[in-house]
């Protein structure tokens, strides 16, 4: 199914603040059905993402395990001044919601 677009180049010609009481049963499950694959087509790019990114944490940790067993330094002198210098600074204090304020 093709995704339909209106004039303001909207999917399902749904823009947010527009009257939904006007739209007609049909016209919403409409729009709910392109919101749907528009979802499903995020849903899919994401775990795409997701397995490049453990593709790459694998490759990274095979690599360190490659210089662990040849007896290489796996820390280098800028990653531990960073370190350092990270944790020499004071952590920010952490905030709690005012779960009395109201919405």
């Amino acid at each position: 199914m093709r995704d339909k677009k209106d004039e303001s180049g909207n999917k399902g010609g749904f823009k947010f603040g527009e009257v939904l009481g006007e739209k007609t049963d049909e016209e919403l499950k409409e729009m709910l059905k392109s919101l749907y694959a528009d979802e499903r087509k995020l849903s899919y790019q994401r775990r795409l993402i997701h397995g490049r990114i453990d593709i790459l944490k694998e490759e990274l940790v095979r690599r360190l395990k490659q210089k662990l067993e040849r007896g290489e330094a796996i820390a280098e002198d800028l990653d531990i001044e960073d370190l350092t210098r990270i944790l020499a600074h004071p952590s920010p204090p952490l905030l709690e919601p005012d779960i009395n304020e109201e919405v």
